[in-house]
């Protein structure tokens, strides 16, 4: 698959401890810098590097590390994603392959990593991670990221 180097994305964390409720968060990245959009203000603001337990920044090469090392693949009907057929690539990858993602990975799990790729574009547009990839994770956390708006020219107002 292809990781473009401008897109807009939403991740959402879901936790079956906290019952049918998904926290999600939007997110740019763009030139080498990332944004989040406050979730009270709908303003957007740059993240420091470092400020968040994932590095967005390095969200191409960590998720190709990812598949690199995935054991078990299996390569799935992923159907349409903003009206994009897509395949699904599922498998099994070591945290660790994702600390230029996720710095503090854990060292010692395993995860199930699904990643959706537009048939015809080769373009990733979701990206599923299942299990204990940071050391406090819940054994059934999953993050997922919905990427979109490849290659659109954003305009992000500076908060005042």
């Amino acid at each position: 698959g292809v990781f473009p180097e401008q897109a807009s994305f939403t991740a959402k964390v879901i936790a079956p401890q906290f019952g049918a409720i998904a926290l999600a968060f939007d997110i740019i990245q763009t030139e080498g810098n990332t944004y989040l959009r406050d979730q009270l203000t709908r303003q957007w603001q740059i993240v420091p590097a470092g400020a968040l337990a994932i590095n967005f920044s390095n969200i191409n090469q960590s998720i190709a590390d990812g598949l690199a090392t995935m054991s078990g693949a299996a390569l799935k009907d992923g159907s349409s994603i903003d009206g994009v057929d897509t395949h699904l690539l599922v498998g099994a990858i070591e945290a660790a392959s994702l600390q230029g993602l996720v710095p503090s990975a854990s060292e010692d799990t395993t995860l199930r990593l699904s990643v959706w790729v537009g048939i015809d574009d080769l373009l990733v547009r979701k990206v599923s991670i299942a299990g204990v990839l940071l050391p406090n994770d819940p054994q059934d956390l999953t993050r997922v990221l919905y990427l979109r708006d490849f290659g659109v020219n954003l305009q992000i107002a500076p908060p005042i």
